[in-house]
């Protein structure tokens, strides 16, 4: 439990407001996509710069998660296949970058 406690302490500590800390706890409840039916999602936006990238990658060595870039949104089959290789959460990194419809069909696929 001392090392739970040390993880969460550290993700608060990452950045102000518990940006880091929300981000962690979100992951842990996507795990529950088998039981819920769908993987919930959760929008990560700010400057560049600002850290989104660094914060991923961190999730990534903390926990099952898969960090996609831009490359794997580029046709509805690739999205479709990035959601299909895991039962892990998901991010896609660049999604808001695409056209408002692609970016809607995108998120349809997490509730498939």
């Amino acid at each position: 439990m001392s090392h739970a406690a040390t993880v969460l302490t550290a993700y608060h500590h990452t950045m102000s407001h518990n940006a880091g800390l929300i981000p962690l706890v979100w992951a842990l409840g996507a795990s529950l996509k088998l039981d819920i039916g769908y993987y919930p999602h959760l929008v990560l936006q700010g400057p560049s710069g600002s850290g989104k990238s660094t914060l991923l990658h961190g999730l990534r060595a903390t926990i099952p998660f898969n960090v996609f870039g831009r490359d794997c949104l580029d046709t509805e089959r690739d999205r479709a296949i990035t959601l299909s290789q895991s039962d892990d959460p998901v991010a896609w990194k660049g999604l808001g970058d695409l056209p408002g419809d692609e970016t809607d069909r995108a998120i349809e696929l997490l509730y498939d």
